[in-house]
Formats: structure tokens, C-alpha cells, sequence
């Protein structure tokens, strides 16, 4: 995962950071002089080599083969006033099932497994965390989970949720770390109650072995007791991205080092204090692992299929990209983000090519032109949202540019197919090409002379 940050107070700016909780952990534990693996997965791109590669400077390691199928997955955060808040996640390779080597590597010399709950969100991946965590529970490796975020998991009910967290294992992981707000959602006090997470950490120590609960400023709770700073902040509003991996780390580095649960929670929120402080000092870097990036200006966006990833409606990636026309693919000189509309509008790879018919993009956006499937079946919807999502990413990261795959009935910013499936192409903009247009972003095809217009 790839972490973009958009910081309004100095030193403003862009910045880019290997991100994921599990990243965040990882470096707080190699900083502690604990040997990590992250069982996770990037894509081919440039930005996953990136990822890869600080990854690796930072001493964690990387088992598996990066993923084709999929991009690497990004976050966009802006900071403002010492509050990150999340504009838009592209999940990408994060979705993808690790799979041979790193999907099940050994547990030989393992001391403690922590998931992320950010893995369980889709069944590939959660089936792998499930799997790892009943291995390291028969041989006795303790076994966390901090489960993110309410939002993520929009598509399961509560009981759906802690199901999920649940991971197969009696009595669930050796100790759970939820936020406070997550821990009033686990425990039904988002449905109504007026349950608050002293409450909330009593009501899940009846489901789950050991139940920490973190509160900001606040410390945390164990057992229904506040743990932490003998005042909270008042009035304090600082959550910074990757404050709660850090209490995570510090809990599990304390633990492992022989500390009770109350000194190790006692010693994760001073941690956590201490990396919020560091991250919002004036005048400071946003925090450890970020990196400015060189070229200041937004992002330029650009079709995931141009930059490796597989995406394109055969399961093939497109290319090569021009370099000399759209500049090199290195996050930190300048960030580029990969966009694939069809696959955002929830259409599969390898998919059935499709064409427009009745018009263009901007037809299909007002309703007068449809895109449908060679055997035709109708899926402007798909295709719509696609754009939506396409659009989204534009407004959260002021994008003025995309470099799009010309032929592309989503892409195609100026060249599209003419309906027929006979292979003859016609002027015009795919469905997201045209949204994108409307924003006023301006689309560039991916090479610099018009060619025969290809699929994508």
C-alpha cells in the first residue's frame, strides 16, 4: 500500500510514505530492533516497486511475488490541523490472495503474529490470516489483531465483523486493539446504546481473550480502567495515520520483553503520544517513513494498464508508457496514481470487451448512449460508476492531468470503438475519459501519435 499525504501547514506539501498498518507496525518493531515479515501483497507497477524497496531499506521483509492482476493500492489522506483524514482508498493488489511462499510461510522463529483487520475485508486474503493465525495458535505464538476502521467493513453487519475478527480461533486472537469508536461498534453501543469504550472493553472481554481499547489522547482501556497519561489532552484534536499501529507495536514489543498488560498498554500510549507530538510539531516532517516528493505538483493519473498491471479486458497489461512524453515512473520524482475505471465499476479481469453504441462518453454520462458487451449486455452502470470513482480521485488530489489508454470505451480520450465489435474506431472519449474532461482535467492519450485504437 502506498500512503499520500496532502499537508496544508508547513512544511506543506505532498508526501508519500509504504504505508498499511502492517507497514506502520512493521517500522516501529524494526526500530526496536524486532525482525519483521509482512504477509501482504503490491502490484508490478512503479509505485509497488517504491513500496518495495523502502520497504527494504526500512529491514522488513517482503515474501512473494508482486501481484499483475492488480495495481498497488493507495491511500489519500489530508492533514489539516493535526487530523488526517482519509479522502480516498484504492484497495488494488490488497485484494488479491497471497498465495505459496508468502501466503503460508513458515512460522520457524515467529514470536508474535499480528493481522490487520484491513486483510479480512475481502474472503482471498481473510482466509489466509485465518490460516496463520490457527498455525501460530497450535504452536503457541501469540496472535493480535487490530481491526482499522468501522468504514471498512460497510459491507458486514456487527455480527458479520466480529465473525470475521474472530479468525477461527477459540476464544479469537490472544488480545484484540480496537479504537475506541470500533470498540462501541463491536460491542452494540453504535446501535443505539449509550455505551462508551471503558464499557465497550468490558462487553468484548466476554467474546475475546484480552481487549485493549484505544482512546487518543485518553490512553486506553483495559477491563473497563483507563490506562494512559493521568490527564487527556483537553481539547486536543490530533489523530494522526499510523498512531495506532504505533501503540500496536509498542504493546507487543512491551509484552514480548516480559512487561504485564498494564505497564505494556502504559508504554504504548506514551509511544503513540510521543509519535502524534513528533508528527504535528511545527515546522516539523509529517512523521516517521514519510518522503516529500520531488515534483510538487498533483499527481498525474494515469490508466493502470499503462503502468504494468494487468488490467486491460484480457488480463494483459498495455504499453509501453512514454517516458519521454509523459515524464519517468518514479514515485518520488513525480507521483503517479493508477486508475482502471472498469475494474472500479466492479467489472472483473478477464472481462468481455465492450464497446459504446449510440454515441460517446459524454452521450452515455446524459443518458443517451449505452456500453454494451459484445453478446449485449448492458453495463453503462459499471461503467458510470467507474468514471465516478475516477472522478472522486481527481477533486481528492487536484489531478489536471491523465494520461489514458486511447480505444478504451472508459478511457479512450480520443479515440473510441464505434460500436460494431468490427474493430474500426471512430473520434470521440470513453465513459471516464469524458467525465474526467468535464471536471476539467485534461486527458492525453498514451502515445504521442494516434495509432490503431486498441481495447483496454
Amino acid at each position: 500500500m502506498l500512503d499520500v499525504l496532502f499537508l496544508s501547514l508547513p512544511p506543506q506539501g505532498l508526501f508519500i510514505r509504504a504505508g498499511g498498518s502492517a507497514a506502520n507496525l512493521g517500522r516501529m518493531l524494526v526500530r526496536e530492533g524486532r525482525p519483521v515479515t509482512v504477509i501482504g501483497k503490491l502490484g508490478s507497477d512503479p509505485n509497488g516497486r517504491w513500496v518495495a524497496g523502502e520497504l527494504g531499506r526500512q529491514g522488513i521483509t517482503l515474501p512473494g511475488a508482486p501481484a499483475v492482476e492488480a495495481p498497488t493500492g493507495y491511500v489519500i489522506m489530508h492533514r489539516r490541523e493535526g487530523v488526517d483524514r482519509v479522502v480516498y482508498v484504492e484497495r488494488g493488489a490488497n485484494t488479491e490472495q497471497v498465495t505459496g511462499e508468502g501466503g503460508l510461510c513458515g512460522l520457524d522463529g515467529v514470536a508474535w503474529l499480528h493481522v490487520s483487520g484491513y486483510c479480512l475485508i475481502e474472503d482471498g486474503p481473510a482466509e489466509v490470516a485465518r490460516r496463520l493465525a490457527l498455525a501460530a495458535r497450535r504452536r503457541g505464538i501469540p496472535v493480535s489483531l487490530d481491526p482499522g476502521v468501522r468504514r471498512a467493513f460497510r459491507g458486514l453487519d456487527r455480527k458479520g465483523v466480529l465473525r470475521r475478527l474472530g479468525l477461527g480461533l477459540d476464544g479469537g486472537p490472544d488480545v484484540l486493539l480496537p479504537s475506541a469508536d470500533m470498540a462501541v461498534f463491536l460491542a452494540g453501543g453504535a446501535e443505539g446504546g449509550a455505551l462508551g469504550p471503558g464499557e465497550a472493553s468490558v462487553a468484548l472481554g466476554r467474546v475475546f481473550r484480552r481487549v485493549v481499547v484505544k482512546d487518543g489522547p485518553r490512553g486506553a482501556w483495559l477491563e473497563g480502567v483507563r490506562v494512559g497519561p493521568e490527564r487527556g489532552e483537553p481539547g486536543s484534536r490530533a489523530d494522526v495515520s499510523g498512531a495506532g499501529d504505533v501503540f500496536d507495536a509498542a504493546y507487543i514489543v512491551s509484552v514480548l520483553a516480559g512487561c504485564s498488560p498494564e505497564e505494556a498498554v502504559v508504554r504504548a500510549v506514551g509511544e503513540a503520544g510521543r509519535f502524534v507530538a513528533a508528527s504535528i510539531a511545527p515546522g516539523s516532517a509529517p512523521g516517521p517513513g514519510w518522503v516529500r516528493v520531488r515534483s510538487q505538483r498533483p499527481p498525474l493519473l494515469a490508466s493502470a494498464c499503462l503502468l504494468g498491471a494487468a488490467t486491460a479486458y484480457d488480463g494483459k497489461p498495455r504499453g509501453p508508457w512514454d517516458a519521454a512524453r509523459h515524464g519517468p515512473l518514479d514515485p518520488g520524482e513525480r507521483l503517479v496514481l493508477p486508475i482502471c475505471p472498469e475494474c472500479l465499476g466492479g467489472l472483473g479481469v478477464p472481462r468481455a470487451p465492450a464497446e459504446i453504441t449510440g454515441g460517446d462518453g459524454e452521450a452515455v454520462i446524459a443518458g443517451k448512449a449505452r456500453v454494451v458487451t459484445r453478446d449485449g449486455r448492458d453495463v453503462s452502470e459499471a461503467f458510470l460508476k467507474g468514471a465516478r470513482r475516477a472522478v472522486e480521485l481527481a477533486r481528492a488530489t487536484g489531478a489536471q492531468r491523465a494520461v489514458l489508454k486511447d480505444g478504451s470505451p472508459s478511457c479512450g480520450p480520443t479515440r473510441i470503438h464505434d460500436g460494431t465489435f468490427t474493430g474500426r474506431s471512430v473520434p470521440g472519449r470513453g465513459v471516464a475519459a469524458a467525465a474526467l474532461r468535464l471536471l476539467g482535467v485534461e486527458v492525453e492519450r498514451d502515445a504521442a501519435k494516434p495509432g490503431r485504437a486498441g481495447y483496454a
